[in-house]
Order: C-alpha cells, then sequence, then structure tokens
C-alpha cells in the first residue's frame, strides 16, 4: 500500500505542480475583455452534434497529462466518436460570476470577459454543457463581489439563457463541481460552498431554466481521493475519465431525443433525475488517451 503511494504520488506531483502554476498564472493575467457585437457563427457539418463545453481549470484539464487529450471533454469526444464535435472553452481561473476577481486584491476573472466565452458562443452548439463555480468560491469572491450586489444565481441563470437564445437554440446541461479536498494553501476556496451549496443550489437552477444537470459532485465523491484527485482541486487523468464516461452518458441520450424532436423539458428534468442517481462505475482507471477521434456509433446506439 504505501508503495502504491508512493507511485501514485510520483506520478501526480509534477501535474500538481503544474496545475499551481496554471493557478497562479491565471489569478495574476485574468481575462482578455472581447469585442461586443452578436457573435459569427462557423458552418456546421452536417449530421454532427456540436457540444460546446464551457467552463474553469477544470474543463480546461489542469492535470491531465496531456490535455488535448486527457481533459474530459477530449476523452468524452473519444468516448462519442465522429458523429459529434466537442469543443473545449475551458479557461483558467474564471468564475461565473460578472464581477469575479482573481484574488483579493482585484483583476478581471469572470468567463463573460473571456474570448472563451466568445468563441462558444460562435460554434454553433446544439448542447451546451456549463461547470463554473470553483473559483466563485473564494472569499473575496462569494463573500466579496455578492456582498457588492452581484449574484452567482442570476449570472448562472442569465448565462444559460444567453446559449439558449442562439440560433441553434441549444440544450443546456449544468454540471456541479468535483467536490473539494482539503486543497493546498494556494486555493482559497470555501468548501462548505462547493461541497454543500453547490450541490443543491446548481440543481434548483437546472429545475428552474429546464436544465440538465449532471451531478458531478456526487459521482466523483464516492470514489478514492488519491486515485481521481491531483491536488484536492482538479481531478486526475482518472478523474477526467470518470467526468467524460458519466457526460458522454447524457450527451448521447440528449442528442438522440433532439434528433427525434423529444428535447422537452420533462425529458430534460427526467434525464437530469437519471443522471443524479448515477451508479458509480468500479473501474475508474482510464484507458490510454490517444490522439483523433474515435470512429463511435450512430445516435441510436445511445437509447
Amino acid at each position: 500500500a504505501m508503495s502504491a503511494r508512493r507511485n501514485h504520488e510520483k506520478r501526480w506531483g509534477s501535474a500538481a505542480a503544474v496545475a499551481v502554476a496554471a493557478g497562479l498564472a491565471a489569478l495574476l493575467h485574468g481575462c482578455t475583455p472581447t469585442p461586443a457585437g452578436p457573435p459569427t457563427a462557423p458552418p456546421a457539418v452536417t449530421g454532427q452534434v456540436r457540444v460546446a463545453t464551457v467552463g474553469d481549470s477544470i474543463t480546461y484539464g489542469t492535470c491531465a497529462e496531456d490535455r488535448d487529450v486527457g481533459s474530459w471533454p477530449a476523452r468524452m469526444q473519444a468516448l462519442l466518436g465522429s458523429n459529434f464535435s466537442v469543443g473545449n472553452f475551458g479557461k483558467i481561473g474564471t468564475t461565473m460570476l460578472k464581477t469575479g476577481m482573481c484574488n483579493a486584491n482585484g483583476g478581471d476573472c469572470s468567463y463573460w470577459t473571456c474570448d472563451q466565452f466568445t468563441y462558444a458562443l460562435n460554434s454553433a452548439p446544439d448542447i451546451v454543457t456549463i461547470m463554473l463555480g470553483t473559483n466563485d468560491a473564494a472569499p473575496y469572491n462569494w463573500e466579496g463581489q455578492q456582498a457588492k450586489g452581484d449574484s452567482y444565481e442570476a449570472d448562472y441563470k442569465e448565462m444559460i439563457k444567453t446559449f439558449r437564445d442562439l440560433p441553434t437554440k441549444p440544450d443546456i446541461i449544468v454540471m456541479v463541481p468535483p467536490p473539494l479536498h482539503k486543497p493546498p494553501s494556494q486555493f482559497p476556496f470555501s468548501r462548505k460552498v462547493i461541497n454543500d451549496i453547490y450541490p443543491v443550489l446548481i440543481h434548483k437552477i437546472a429545475k428552474e431554466n429546464g436544465a440538465i444537470v449532471i451531478d458531478t459532485h456526487s459521482s466523483l465523491d464516492g470514489l478514492d481521493h488519491e486515485e481521481v484527485f491531483c491536488d484536492g482541486a482538479h481531478p486526475s487523468d482518472a478523474g477526467y475519465y470518470h467526468i467524460a464516461r458519466v457526460a458522454a452518458q447524457v450527451v448521447k441520450r440528449l442528442a438522440l431525443a433532439r434528433s427525434k424532436g423529444e428535447a422537452g423539458s420533462k425529458l430534460r428534468w427526467s434525464t437530469s433525475h437519471a443522471i443524479h442517481n448515477f451508479t458509480v462505475p468500479e473501474t475508474t482507471t482510464p484507458p490510454p488517451a490517444k490522439k483523433g477521434q474515435a470512429s463511435g456509433h450512430p445516435l441510436e446506439a445511445a437509447a
């Protein structure tokens, strides 16, 4: 057991160092504002389901040995196959709060002002996943910015509406952030906010806005901490693979429903309930990540 622990620490030590460096860089630089104006959607490939994944470093793939293939959106792409096109629009250090700060001294770290937000809007998505909140849980944001009048819940609802109003009328999946396991001191996030408030609040937001919930928090919380997290906040390759497996099931189910014209609010909420009660797979160790897309199965195979 001690040998396995040492091997684990050796394997993920460098990844955790990269995560810390990337996180601190985000705290210093924040987001680059993008020009205002309507997005220009690129032409969609006929018959291909376009998925936009919106989020922070957990969506970006911090801690993955190779984020191009090891982030959860990249692994979901491989699981879904060529009938789908998954865009990773994760940005390290970002918040759902429109006034989200990078640290206690200020800085703009709101996802709303990042290029990735514009890219996601321009991607002509059929399905959008949103997982933002970890950086909002820092006290200078959760207690500070909200006390000044901003609202995580209100901004979340507005982001859902912003995507839903696109010409493609995408279905929205909201994802509860992974649990926080006693993070190192450089991560000033509130465990109470992430572990207690979000699992309730994000379900409420989804129900009131007709969105699907993927309860990443619940599905990862029962798994071995060392196996699926690299630094207490970011998943490891195994953790990202597990998120991808859960998300791929939801995306396939929703894409099939859209193809049959059945993506109504009743279906969305029943899907949310099913995923909330998702049984954690026994195996979380990911297969070797490979460049490129898997061939995949037709949408009907997801039924």
